[in-house]
């Protein structure tokens, strides 16, 4: 979707510009009509003058009677004309010399203004009208040379076109200037989503345009709803995994007594999974304790919370003397949730701890999308069992501890993230699992 800055942008540009184009046509065009009702004017009164000063002899011959000395008596070609047909004859200004002015028939009454070429190829304004005087059908054309007002014309219009432009640029620069302060609140905005994203604030400031107040609050009640939620989760399971160490003490302390001596088998699977639900009580109250150092919305930082985590699992499994080597090529946070992350690298590792014979190996590295590598050099998995890793409730070795949910919790993440979740033969000989999730 376009962002609302060129969306706003692009309005105003077109907007300016169509409304400066429409003012410097408007102006122009005012500008040479203005000119052109002037000349049409001067023409009209000598078009008046002249039929004025006609008159009829009388032998019915016409005659021209100037007072004085006019524009028409010039110099031939001055760019001055006049026409006069009286029905077969005519009588032209002494400035046309031997040319002729072309304007078509004009009848009784008829009045007729055109533009038309005169002698030198000169531009011409020529106003024609028909007349009837003394029983005779007069027709007086006159016609002046516009070529310098059409000069003078074109010179205004490129000038004011330069002024135009430039009128455009400066209300385009300040039309600018305005949008970014205008829009400033928006970034503060902007900036603050990723705050929220990276974990390094909990709410979205509302100093923001009133438009978008509802919007800022909606937000910041949702993450409030969000942290509380997950906040409670959180605390329900540390009061779980409290409320069952009474029980499993009890349980320990009835496996030992002495009438059960005649039952080991008996007393060794009591202290079996005792000890079994023992661990994985530790184990979660640890990764409880360590994704609840921070709030919701805060990214995974590896170089700071695998170490973390990986020391949890060692000492889960420390009875086993399990090692587990981390090499971790990231110094950023990722941007992915932290919760997230914990419980997939947590249940990924432990899977690995539970089937390796002596030793875990972690890589953790960030290039534009995350990835977890955890290889160990347990037994594996044949190549045609691998693709039902993962199944909810599905295990392959019903002697291996759990409950078949660990890897589907992370198939559920890496579905989440809309990554990418392989198994394949570890470079230990044991079973190698690939985590590659998009960053967000």
């Amino acid at each position: 979707m376009r962002s609302l800055k060129t969306a706003l942008g692009l309005g105003l540009i077109i907007s300016l510009t169509a409304i400066v184009a429409l003012q410097w046509w408007l102006v122009s065009f005012t500008f040479r009509k203005i000119t052109e009702d002037y000349v049409v004017s001067r023409l009209q009164r000598d078009i008046d003058m002249l039929l004025g000063a006609l008159s009829f002899d009388y032998r019915e011959r016409p005659q021209l009677l100037l007072e004085r000395e006019t524009q028409f008596d010039d110099r031939p070609f001055s760019g001055h004309y006049y026409r006069i047909q009286i029905e077969d004859r005519v009588l032209r200004s002494p400035t046309l010399w031997d040319q002729d002015l072309r304007f078509g028939a004009v009848s009784v009454g008829e009045r007729r203004q055109l533009r038309s070429t005169g002698p030198l190829d000169q531009s011409l304004m020529v106003l024609a009208h028909g007349f009837r005087k003394q029983g005779h059908t007069v027709v007086v054309a006159v016609a002046e040379d516009v070529s310098t007002i059409d000069k003078d014309i074109i010179d205004f219009q490129r000038k004011y076109l330069l002024l135009s432009a430039g009128l455009l640029v400066l209300l385009l620069i300040l039309q600018q200037v305005l949008m970014r302060r205008t829009l400033r609140p928006l970034g503060n905005v902007q900036r603050d989503l990723q705050g929220l994203a990276r974990g390094d604030i909990r709410t979205v400031r509302d100093d923001v345009p009133e438009e978008i107040v509802p919007l800022v609050h909606e937000v910041n009640h949702l993450m409030q709803l969000l942290s509380q939620r997950v906040e409670r989760s959180r605390r329900m399971v540390g009061d779980l995994a409290h409320a069952l160490k009474t029980p499993l003490t009890v349980l320990r302390q009835i496996a030992q007594r002495p009438d059960l001596g005649h039952h080991p088998d008996v007393r060794h699977q009591i202290e079996s999974q005792t000890e079994t639900i023992r661990r994985r009580l530790e184990r979660e109250l640890s990764r409880a304790r360590l994704a609840g150092s921070s709030h919701t919305g805060t990214r995974f930082d590896a170089a700071r919370d695998l170490p973390a985590l990986v020391e949890v699992l060692r000492q889960a499994h420390a009875v086993r003397g399990i090692q587990l080597s981390l090499d971790i090529d990231s110094a950023e946070p990722w941007p992915i949730e932290r919760e997230d992350m914990l419980e997939l690298a947590g249940n990924v590792i432990d899977n690995a701890c539970k089937w390796a014979r002596s030793q875990v190996l972690i890589r953790a590295h960030f290039n534009n999308a995350a990835l977890l590598i955890v290889e160990d050099d347990g037994p594996g998995c044949e190549p045609s069992f691998r693709e039902q890793l993962g199944q909810r409730g599905r295990r392959l070795d019903e002697n291996a501890e759990g409950n078949g949910l660990g890897l589907a919790i992370v198939r559920d993440i890496v579905d989440h993230y809309e990554g990418e979740l392989a198994f394949s033969e570890s470079s230990l000989g044991g079973l190698g699992v690939q985590v590659v999730l998009a960053a967000r």
